[in-house]
């Protein structure tokens, strides 16, 4: 049985935001994994991102493994609502309203930029709960706090819609906090983007081992994980796999969100004329069809709640490149808010309390960072 002082077990981004903390300090640590990137999911040329889609100026660690792609341009949608069919630019009936959210915007973007900050320092748990206005936002529904501030018209026509093209959820479902998070990009500028795999696991490729975790207990005070081919064991275990990947593996009694489904295909084709060339096509709260997002390339993704939604009704021709089920895409349903470290020497990091790439890498950040604190590594 191959010893180590610290196993990391998922090369999601998490994962991966972890190992470059440790690597850079010289830590003894092994990456257990089935894949790079996890639910950073692209096209087999690396040009269509499938899981997570964009990123902002914010994202200031993930950024770095990020190249640059196609600007999202907010004025290039278009809704969809029955029979009616209207861009962004059309919010501009509602003046109050738009002033209003934009506002909530600006004020969430600075404290959640701060909030940031701490968690690479604190667990997320406990920079929510430190500051009294995010942690209302983070146990109010999306919902109450759109009828708070007076913008449910904008939000019923417009945000409503991009939300559940993003997260596959009703804003009845998610918190406040979550809504803010995601709507905040609509007012700064937003890219798609190419995973560079290459440049994230650079300096510590030689520790990454490719293999699947049948089982994971404690023994002796360390940690006991059983792969398909070979046994570790490790004074430090860090869960960086999806939230209910982790529940399993490690046996873990903690309630947390509920999780949004969604299938995706990717497709060459043309849509119909009554959709006419957008790059993306949002549809209301509870739709099956969730939303249609055009590509640079031309080709396109389209995200139903329908494992078999009729294509031809909103395509002229079509050939299915991709199709996936992310069951779950994510758990982001409710207000639960997990503890990272779970035992001793256990850290359980991820997007389960927030979601989205930069949070979930700093989630790994602040687990390396407890594991050098504790053996006095240097950083």
């Amino acid at each position: 049985m191959k010893k180590i002082d610290t196993i990391i077990v998922g090369g999601g981004i998490s994962g991966l935001g972890c190992a470059r903390t440790l690597s850079a300090a010289n830590k003894d640590f092994i990456m257990i994994t089935e894949d790079i990137g996890g639910r950073i999911l692209m096209s087999k040329d690396g040009k269509v991102p499938y899981g997570a889609y964009f990123f902002g100026p914010d994202y200031k660690h993930v950024s770095k493994y990020l190249k640059k792609a196609r600007k999202i341009d907010i004025f290039k949608i278009r809704f969809h609502k029955g029979k009616l069919s209207y861009f962004t630019k059309s919010s501009i009936r509602y003046p109050i309203q738009l002033i209003k959210i934009v506002r909530a915007l600006r004020k969430f973007k600075k404290r959640y930029g701060l909030f940031k900050n701490k968690c690479e320092d604190i667990s997320q748990k406990e920079a929510i709960k430190s500051d009294d206005y995010l942690y209302k936002l983070y146990n109010q529904t999306a919902r109450e706090y759109v009828i708070e501030i007076g913008v449910k018209d904008i939000v019923d026509l417009y945000l409503g819609e991009i939300n559940y093209g993003l997260l596959f959820a009703k804003i009845e479902d998610i918190s406040a906090f979550e809504f803010l998070r995601w709507m905040q990009y609509l007012i700064m500028p937003t890219y798609e983007f190419e995973f560079q795999k290459d440049k994230i696991i650079k300096g510590f490729e030689n520790k990454i081992f490719f293999n699947s975790v049948k089982s994971i207990k404690k023994a002796r005070k360390k940690y006991i994980v059983k792969t398909k081919k070979e046994d570790f064991e490790a004074e430090h275990l860090v869960m960086a796999t999806p939230i209910w990947v982790t529940k399993r593996l490690i046996g873990l009694n903690k309630k947390i969100k509920r999780p949004a489904r969604a299938y995706m295909w990717h497709l060459k084709g043309s849509v119909k004329s009554n959709l006419s060339e957008e790059d993306f096509y949002f549809f209301p709260e509870g739709y099956k069809i969730i939303d249609i997002a055009r590509q640079a390339d031309g080709s396109y993704l389209f995200y139903s709640r329908n494992p078999k939604p009729k294509l031809k009704k909103y395509f002229k021709n079509y050939q299915i490149i991709f199709k996936k089920y992310w069951n779950p895409a994510f758990h982001i349903k409710g207000h639960e808010l997990l503890a990272c470290r779970q035992g001793k020497n256990l850290y359980v990091i991820g997007d389960h309390n927030v979601c989205g790439m930069e949070d979930s890498y700093i989630t790994g950040i602040y687990a390396a960072k407890q594991i050098i604190k504790k053996n006095n590594y240097p950083m």
